[in-house]
């Protein structure tokens, strides 16, 4: 029923969000192609990584623990609902894993210094388990964004995730990028859940 409740509060409010893609990339192996039934291990960056510019309203309620508190189960449900993966879960990777810092061009110019898996070994979770493919969310940015209509100006917020898909088999990268969306109101699940669709959209996972 939760979920039910917050998948409508979605819809009503969706008007007043603005979604766009800022840069992603398809590596070209995997452009045209749907890819069903994998299963895929989300890995979430650190606290220290989400960047949170936070209005006063937000610092009295809290705001910045209470956003990372929701964003895992946001990403998670709009996975759930948009993509083709058979299994979706989030976890640690298992504490040997090599991660090494990777430099990846985007195509508007300019690049994303991204952490990724050793190109010669298989990734494992903390409990051993070995998934398909992995997403890498690298670094999430929510700042003050100001909007104007005919009422006058108002606050809201924008939200930007940095990202990359890698293929655990192949040992490549599947798709990577970032996505911007503005929100009117303080319902950051909003911003969250948007993002998330247009990163499955652009990724050989929607349904």
């Amino acid at each position: 029923m939760k979920v039910i409740t917050f998948l409508f509060k979605l819809l009503v409010i969706s008007i007043f969000v603005s979604c766009s893609t800022l840069s992603i990339v398809t590596i070209q192996d995997y452009q045209d192609v749907r890819i069903k039934h994998k299963t895929l291990l989300i890995v979430l960056p650190d606290s220290s990584v989400y960047s949170i510019e936070p209005f006063s309203l937000f610092e009295e309620n809290d705001f910045k623990s209470k956003f990372i508190s929701e964003f895992p189960k946001t990403v998670e449900l709009g996975f759930i609902n948009a993509s083709s993966f058979s299994k979706i879960y989030i976890a640690k990777l298992k504490g040997s894993i090599k991660l090494n810092e990777q430099q990846l061009n985007l195509p508007h110019g300019g690049t994303l210094k991204l952490l990724l898996p050793d190109s010669s070994e298989i990734s494992k979770d903390e409990n051993d388990q070995v998934p398909d493919f992995l997403l890498f969310i690298s670094k999430v940015e929510l700042s003050p964004a100001w909007h104007d209509d005919k009422f006058g100006p108002y606050e809201g917020y924008q939200q930007t995730i940095t990202y990359v898909f890698w293929d655990n088999f192949k040992n490549k990268v599947v798709s990577y990028g970032k996505t911007k969306a503005s929100e009117q109101f303080y319902v950051f699940q909003h911003l969250t859940y948007e993002n998330t669709l247009v990163i499955v959209a652009n990724s050989p996972f929607k349904k």
